[in-house]
C-alpha cells in the first residue's frame, strides 16, 4: 500500500515538474522505459527508507519501554531501602521507647552522633532532644557505637511524596509530609527534599506536641557536589523527659552546608537551640577526607566548635576493613583526655558458618566506660547471630558481662518471618545500666499476589533489676500492605496497661491507626 502510494505520487507529480521547467524529453520507448526504471529505482530506496523509519520507531518504543521499566526498579529498590519510617532503635544499643513520634531513652551507652558528617552532642545534655531533631527525616545507620542519620539521596526525575498519617485515641495524631525531586526545576544534577511533621498526643502524662520542618538540597558538578540543609523544631515537650512537672518548651534552628570534592571536604553549620528561656548557640567548622583504599576505607574528620562558654576541636576516625575473612570496624572521637571514644568490633570466619567475634571499647566524659569481650558467631542465608563475654567497668566498677544479637530473615512461602533481638546481661547491677536488658522486634507475614502482604509485628522491650525495679514496654501492629506504596495499619501500645517505665509514665492501653502512602508525579 505504501510503495503504491509512493509510485501515485511520484507520477502526479513529474509530469507538473517537466510542465513547469519546460524540459524536452524525448519521446522514444527507450526513454519511457529508462523513466520507469528510475521511478522504480526512487521507490524502492524510499520502501527501504520507510522500513528502516519503522525499526527505529520500534527501537525508541522499546528503549522508552525499557526506561519506564528501569525507573519503576529503581524507585522500588529506593522505597524498600530508604524510605522514611517511625523510629526503629530496637537493632542498636540505645533503649529507646517511641510511640508514632514521640519517644523516650532509658539506656544510653557511650556512642558517636552524626549527620551529613557533622558530628552532633545532645543538647542541654538531654539525649531525647538529639534524636528528636536527628530521627524523624532521616534514614539511621547504626554500627560500632556509631549512629548516622544520614540520608540517601533520591536521583529519580519524577517527584516522589511520603505522607504518615495517624490518629488514635489519647489525642494521638500526626502528619508527616516529605517531598523528593531530582532535576529540579529541569536543572540537571540538582535535587531537593523537603519534609514536615506536626503531631500531638499524650506522652508522658501530658499533651506533648511539636513542629518539625527540614530542607535540603543537593548539586553535583564534575568539580564536587555541595549540600545545603535548614532544620527548624519547635516542641512542646512532656517535663518528665527532663525530670519536671510542667510542660517544657524547646526549639532549634539549624541551618549548614557542605561542599565535597577530591581533595577535601569542608563544611559549616550554624545551631540555635533553646530551652525555657536558656539559649545555647553552636557554630562548627568541618573538615574531612575519605580515603578507599581497597578492602579499607577511612574517613577522618577535624570539627572545630564555637559555643558561648567554649571552644573547643575534636577529632574523629572511622575506619573499616572489610574482607573474605575478617571484618574489623573502628570509631574514635578525640575532643581531650577527659572526654574521647574507641570502640573497636571484629569478626572473622573460623569453619562453615561459624565465626570469631570481638569488641573493645573506651570512652571517658561524664562516667568511665571500658568493656571488652569476645565470643563466636553464626551466619547463614537465613540468621546470623552472635553472643559474646567479657568484662565491664563502669566508673571503676567492674562486671562481668554478656550480650548477643539474632536476626532471622526465614521464607517459607507464601509464610516470612523475621525477628531482630539484642540484649545484655550485667553480673552486677550498676548506677547506670540494669542486670538484664532486650529488645525484640518480631514479625509474620503472609503474601499475597501482585505484591501486596499482611503484616503483624511485636515490639517487645524489657529490663530488670534496675534500682530495684522491673519494667516492660509492648506495641502490637497489624498492617496491610498494597504494594510497597500504600500502608494502613491498626496498633495496640501497652495492651497491658502499665503504669511506668524507669519511672517514666506511661498511657493505659489505647489504638492507633495510621496510612503511609507514597506517591509518585
Amino acid at each position: 500500500m505504501r510503495k503504491s502510494a509512493l509510485i501515485a505520487v511520484l507520477c502526479f507529480s513529474f509530469p507538473l515538474l517537466i510542465s513547469q521547467n519546460s524540459i524536452n524529453l524525448p519521446a522514444s520507448p527507450d526513454s519511457l522505459s529508462t523513466i520507469t526504471d528510475s521511478l522504480q529505482t526512487i521507490s524502492d530506496s524510499l520502501e527501504v527508507y520507510s522500513d528502516s523509519l519503522s525499526s527505529s520507531t520500534t527501537n525508541l518504543e522499546k528503549e522508552a519501554t525499557y526506561s519506564s521499566l528501569e525507573l519503576k526498579k529503581n524507585i522500588d529498590d529506593y522505597l524498600n531501602q530508604h524510605a522514611l519510617q517511625e523510629y526503629d532503635f530496637i537493632t542498636t544499643s540505645n533503649f529507646v521507647i517511641s510511640e508514632n513520634f514521640h519517644l523516650k531513652t532509658l539506656f544510653t551507652p557511650p556512642a558517636t552522633y552524626t549527620k551529613y558528617g557533622f558530628t552532633y552532642f545532645a543538647p542541654f545534655g538531654s539525649m531525647d532532644l538529639l534524636l528528636q531533631k536527628l530521627a524523624p527525616f532521616q534514614n539511621l545507620s547504626y554500627t560500632n557505637n556509631h549512629y548516622d542519620f544520614g540520608q540517601a539521596e533520591y536521583k529519580q526525575p519524577v517527584t516522589l511524596v511520603e505522607s504518615f498519617l495517624g490518629l488514635g485515641d489519647e489525642d494521638m495524631n500526626h502528619a508527616l509530609a516529605s517531598m523528593k525531586k531530582y532535576e529540579f526545576l529541569g536543572i540537571d544534577n540538582l535535587g531537593i527534599n523537603a519534609g514536615y511533621l506536626g503531631q500531638e498526643g499524650f506522652w508522658g502524662n501530658q499533651n506533648e506536641s511539636s513542629q518539625n520542618f527540614h530542607f535540603n538540597s543537593s548539586y553535583h558538578h564534575e568539580l564536587g557536589s555541595l549540600k545545603v540543609f535548614y532544620h527548624k523544631i519547635d516542641e512542646e515537650m512532656a517535663g518528665a523527659k527532663l525530670d519536671s512537672s510542667e510542660i517544657v518548651n524547646w526549639s532549634s534552628e539549624e541551618i549548614g552546608a557542605k561542599l565535597k570534592n577530591k581533595i577535601l571536604d569542608v563544611g559549616f553549620r550554624h545551631d540555635n537551640s533553646e530551652l525555657q528561656n536558656q539559649q545555647q548557640k553552636t557554630d562548627v567548622l568541618l573538615l574531612s577526607k575519605n580515603i578507599d583504599l581497597s578492602s579499607n576505607n577511612i574517613n577522618f574528620s577535624y570539627e572545630y566548635f564555637w559555643q558561648e562558654t567554649q571552644e573547643f576541636k575534636l577529632y574523629s576516625l572511622e575506619h573499616s576493613l572489610q574482607s573474605t575473612y575478617v571484618e574489623w570496624l573502628n570509631n574514635a572521637r578525640y575532643k581531650n583526655s577527659e572526654d574521647f571514644l574507641f570502640s573497636s568490633f571484629a569478626n572473622s570466619n573460623l569453619y562453615g558458618n561459624w565465626g570469631l567475634v570481638g569488641e573493645f571499647v573506651d570512652s571517658k566524659s561524664e562516667d568511665d566506660h571500658e568493656k571488652y569481650g569476645a565470643g563466636l558467631q553464626w551466619n547463614s542465608n537465613y540468621l546470623q547471630t552472635y553472643i559474646l563475654a567479657g568484662k565491664y567497668s563502669i566508673n571503676s566498677e567492674t562486671s562481668n558481662y554478656a550480650r548477643g544479637v539474632i536476626k532471622l530473615n526465614l521464607e517459607l512461602t507464601p509464610i516470612l518471618i523475621n525477628l531482630n533481638n539484642n540484649w545484655q546481661w550485667l553480673q552486677d547491677e550498676t548506677a547506670l545500666y540494669p542486670v538484664w536488658q532486650q529488645q525484640s522486634a518480631f514479625g509474620i507475614a503472609y503474601q499475597l499476589p501482585y505484591g501486596n502482604q499482611i503484616n503483624l509485628n511485636f515490639i517487645y522491650q524489657n529490663y530488670s533489676d534496675f534500682q530495684q525495679t522491673d519494667g516492660d514496654f509492648l506495641k502490637i501492629r497489624l498492617s496491610i500492605d498494597i504494594t510497597n506504596k500504600f500502608n494502613i495499619k491498626a496498633e495496640a501500645v501497652n495492651p497491658f496497661s502499665k503504669e511506668e517505665i524507669k519511672g517514666f509514665p506511661l498511657t493505659q492501653s489505647h489504638f492507633l491507626f495510621g496510612v503511609n502512602w507514597f506517591f509518585l508525579n
